[in-house]
């Protein structure tokens, strides 16, 4: 599936960092694609160092995600939290 951007929200913003919530059915494999959050450019305020809170689908398990946002032009990656802390 892709990104719903309605589903997107910014719960705190303190003018250099955001932190978000984004709930999704779908899996961790479709939210790590490359391109997956590409489509917040210009719709929303996210920066490089936002955070990202997925309330999304393991195996029909909820769970929920980690995600450090990186923007590069028109592309928005992010890196899951376990790759932060090695």
């Amino acid at each position: 599936m892709s990104l719903d951007i309605t589903k997107l929200q910014c719960v705190v913003n303190n003018g250099l960092q955001g932190l978000y919530l984004y709930r999704t059915d779908d899996d961790k494999a479709a939210i790590e694609t490359d391109g997956y959050f590409d489509g917040t450019y210009g719709q929303c305020d996210l920066r490089a160092g936002d955070v990202i809170l997925v309330a999304a689908d393991m195996d029909g398990t909820p769970a929920m995600l980690v995600y450090l946002v990186s923007v590069g032009g028109a592309d928005v990656t992010v890196v899951k939290h376990e790759d932060l802390i090695e």
